[in-house]
């Protein structure tokens, strides 16, 4: 086996890059344009794929006034990287402005000759791990609070002790009877002074543990949603591959170029061969992550990395190497000797086969991304997390013993005959705290009240919740039923009754509740939850309730589904069948009435595979065509086709269909109705027919009454009658309008039943257009008609189909402008076709009237009545120009004229 080190080809070098974890995009010029994103920087943004192509100030117009723009302006015209740690960064993310944090990378990349050729961004998401080290500093100053607190403490112990001392001196002056009552007297009021300050540290400390309380929810709030979105960007990390590999290979421009994105990468990459693991090509990063210097390609994995042999990554190599099969790591600890000394790191990383033009595995790629510094913060903000949690239980065995404490000093006031003044301050600043209580509840953004005791007396209803029952607060202290009667035979009364008796929460979602608001009675809907709160003893005492009304989003809901069923309603009554095809899966869902246009009953399965089988194979390439088309373009998807029912027979099937797609833009789903037009197109068939036969039959009285009509002209002028002369020329105009009529429509029939032959031939069209000109030039007197000069240009087409062409384009620019005025006619050729154009000065046509222009008998609206027409001639010059693989189409603004074109490949 060949060791050596060797250069990878630029499309390997792509490769390797397309698998990196991180998020990327590069820039050029100094708009910062961006020339290439991948799908984890777009989803940075908060936006979609559209911004490739725009500058970077338009496509993130929020980056504007930050100084992101003018930091890549700045290393566009230095070429100096740019390196950042923690950067915040305002985004629109979702349709809210919100605040992340980012290490990124702005790195200029060179050409051969020194020039900048882009800049390459790399960013990290590190909002998380800086919420992390917020929460760490966090968690330390609730520590250091709680250490103050044991201090506080300690000296309540102090002085706790030293009231006890007072007591024994007390006592000991009482049975001596030796003790003034000046001495007495102040023995009470010092007393008096230290219980004060004891119930100021008491009220403090108290305060401080509802705040840690408080703040200890808030941060395993915020840790439970630190690491919900640590796993998104893990999964990010992942989906963002395959998109990065497509986006590399779209900016691949030279070897040199891919190598130095790759080896300027901030991620590490690195590249093994064969099973021994030999190391082909390591960038910058990897290398400084291993810390072994950066002269490594050619050396063993094994040998580079000694320290690994124990932690499983030689084995993941070995079963990646033989399997084919990729191994992905999320968190991993890693222990890295990294100069001398054994260091833990966390990776995310993996390990992808690489396969050769045979498809056997010739080695391994390595990715990874350095997560050290989230999973350390996670360790920590568990640990912390721990701590408070001892904390806490030390803190509540510490208030056991200060109910103690409070206990004996009311025993003390008691004997020393506390004043009724100052019983009456302490209940007031009881009454004071519970008022603040109180206020908190009754502000709050969700509606909230109590419930006390099973006769569910209300208590603490604050303003949200008076809201939704229309009510004052002059309900508070009365029942539920008192409150609100028509609650009194809905189950909530018999919910909340059971909580009180087991103690268990109930949670409501979405559930119904009527009631009488301005009299009226309302159906609404609620999310809500009783919680039961326990007393000393541990029985339900109260049952705290709180309730968001979702009336609106269940409304919605049901219109949704009321839509849906008006749909199906339609679909049955109009005898369409319907189906859903899952792009990915290529599995099919279809009703009974789908089926049966394929001649399948409703027990039959029936898959996408079995729908293309049933179709006459001239149509199956048609079909897919347009479905890919439509899909590519967000489009409505339109084909006529044949299928062959089990029983031999054939039927005419006409589809319509529209793709579903995702929020990323993907298609997912194709959606689609049918109806059987078998009977139609017969129907069509004989009409078809029938104007067939009427216009053969037509044209023999025509042609005779047209010689007959040249004799009589003949002998008009021979006896110089002008009259006559006169009245059979109008005569002859007619005949011919009469013919040129009843050719339309033998052109129609023939393009229906498939009948118009193509007679295609090699001739040039600069002769073909001479003939035109010099025919209208005879024939038409009332225009000024102006033919551009035409080169010689030879087309493989037939010659007098399209010379019929050419000649409607020019009979209708006559027939819509007015008189004297000019048509120019031109005919150009370039870009492997011919292009002929026939301009008029007339009226011009409408945007709706030109969506229909070149359909069968379609007519302009409010066209003059002395224009006549069938509406057939622009049809068949459609038709004319498809069989030849050609195209026709119109430019036209009212009041200023139209051009007609038509293309066909030379």
């Amino acid at each position: 086996m060949n060791t050596q080190s060797h250069r990878f080809s630029n499309e390997k070098l792509l490769e390797i890059l397309a698998l990196s974890q991180n998020a990327t995009a590069i820039y050029t010029g100094e708009e910062i344009t961006i020339q290439a994103a991948n799908n984890v920087m777009i989803g940075f943004w908060g936006k979609d794929r559209s911004v490739i192509g725009k500058p970077l100030a338009e496509a993130v117009p929020e980056l504007v006034g930050q100084p992101f723009l003018d930091i890549l302006r700045e290393v566009w015209r230095t070429g100096i990287t740019y390196e950042a740690k923690d950067a915040e960064a305002l985004l629109l993310v979702d349709g809210k402005l919100q605040t992340f944090y980012f290490d990124f990378v702005y790195r200029a990349i060179n050409n051969e000759a020194g020039e900048i050729d882009c800049i390459l961004h790399t960013a990290t998401d590190v909002t998380e791990l800086n919420l992390g080290r917020n929460l760490v500093a966090h968690a330390k100053e609730q520590q250091e609070a709680l250490e103050r607190e044991q201090v506080l403490n300690q000296e309540l112990g102090t002085s706790n002790e030293e009231l006890s001392a007072a007591n024994e001196e007390l006592a000991a002056a009482m049975e001596e009877l030796s003790a003034t009552n000046d001495e007495l007297q102040l023995t009470k009021d010092s007393l008096q002074a230290l219980n004060d300050e004891l119930e100021r540290r008491v009220a403090e400390r108290t305060k401080k543990v509802e705040d840690l309380y408080q703040e200890l929810e808030t941060l395993n709030k915020e840790l439970r949603a630190s690491n919900e979105e640590l796993v998104n960007a893990n999964e990010e990390l992942s989906v963002s591959r395959e998109s990065l590999e497509k986006l590399v290979v779209e900016l691949a421009g030279s070897e040199n170029r891919t190598r130095s994105i790759i080896e300027a990468a901030p991620f590490p990459i690195g590249v093994y061969t064969g099973r021994e693991m030999r190391i082909t090509f390591v960038n910058k990063a990897i290398t400084d992550v291993w810390g072994k210097g950066d002269n490594l390609t050619g050396r063993l994995y094994a040998e580079v990395l000694p320290e690994l042999d124990n932690q499983e990554v030689f084995k993941q190599l070995d079963d990646v190497y033989t399997s084919g099969i990729s191994f992905e790591a999320r968190n991993q600890r890693i222990d890295l000797a990294v100069e001398g000394e054994l260091k833990t790191f966390y990776f995310n990383y993996n390990f992808t086969a690489l396969r050769n033009e045979a498809g056997e595995v010739y080695g391994v790629m390595n990715t990874a991304a350095d997560v050290t510094d989230v999973v350390v913060a996670k360790q920590q903000l568990e640990k912390y997390a721990y701590e408070l949690a001892s904390l806490n239980e030390e803190l509540t065995a510490s208030n056991e013993e200060q109910v103690a404490v409070n206990l004996e000093l009311k025993l003390l006031y008691e004997k020393l005959k506390i004043s009724q003044d100052e019983q009456h301050e302490l209940i007031n600043e009881l009454s004071a705290s519970e008022r603040k209580f109180r206020t908190l509840i009754k502000k709050a953004p969700v509606a909230i009240n109590v419930f006390r005791t099973r006769e569910l007396i209300i208590e603490s209803v604050n303003d949200k919740m008076l809201e939704i029952w229309g009510k004052t607060d002059g309900v508070e202290g009365k029942t539920f039923t008192e409150a609100l009667p028509e609650i009194a035979n809905q189950p909530f009364i018999e919910i909340l009754r059971a909580v009180f008796e087991t103690g268990e929460p109930y949670y409501g979602l979405e559930n119904k509740a009527v009631i009488i608001k301005d009299g009226i009675p309302e159906d609404r809907y609620f999310n809500f939850i009783y919680q039961p709160i326990a007393e000393k003893d541990g029985s339900v005492g109260s049952v705290l309730q709180v309730v968001t009304e979702v009336t609106d989003q269940v409304n919605s809901k049901r219109e949704i589904a009321e839509v849906n069923t008006r749909l199906n309603i339609a679909i049955e009554a109009g005898g369409l069948g319907s189906t859903e095809v899952d792009l990915a899966t290529g599995k099919m869902e279809c009703n009974e009435q789908f089926k049966k246009y394929f001649g399948r009953t409703s027990d039959q399965p029936f898959t996408y595979t079995d729908l293309f089988e049933a179709m006459l194979p001239q149509y199956r390439k048609k079909v897919k065509a347009l479905v890919a088309t439509a899909i590519e373009k967000n489009s409505l998807y339109e084909s006529q086709y044949e299928v062959a029912w089990p029983d031999g027979s054939i039927h005419w099937i006409s589809a319509h269909g529209r793709a579903r797609y995702d929020n990323n833009g993907n298609a997912i789903k194709m959606v689609g109705i049918i109806s059987d037009i078998t009977e139609a197109k017969a129907d069509e068939q004989r009409k078809n027919d029938f104007i067939g036969m009427v216009s053969h039959e037509l044209k023999t009285p025509l042609t005779s009454l047209t010689a007959y009509m040249q004799i009589l002209q003949a002998k008009a002028r021979k006896n110089s009658d002008n009259f006559a002369s006169g009245a059979l020329d109008m005569a002859n105009k007619q005949v011919k309008k009469m013919t040129t009529m009843i050719n339309g429509f033998l052109n129609v029939s023939r393009l229906e039943s498939g009948k118009i032959h193509i007679d295609s031939q090699r001739f040039d069209m600069a002769g073909l257009v001479k003939e035109i000109e010099e025919e209208s030039a005879v024939t038409i007197t009332s225009h000024n008609v102006i033919f551009a000069p035409v080169e010689e240009t030879p087309v493989y087409a037939d010659r007098d189909k399209i010379g019929q062409v050419i000649n409607n384009f020019i009979s209708n620019a006559v027939k819509y402008s007015p008189m004297g005025s000019t048509i120019h006619i031109a005919c150009l050729s370039g870009d492997g076709s011919v292009q002929v154009s026939v301009q008029d000065e007339g009226r011009g046509i409408s945007p709706e009237d030109q969506q229909k222009l070149f359909e069968r008998y379609y007519r302009v609206k409010d066209q003059p009545a002395t224009i006549s027409g069938f509406g057939i001639g622009l049809y068949v010059c459609a038709e004319i120009i498809n069989r030849h693989n050609g195209n026709i189409w119109l430019e036209s603004e009212p009041d200023k004229g139209s051009t007609f074109y038509f293309s066909l490949p030379v």
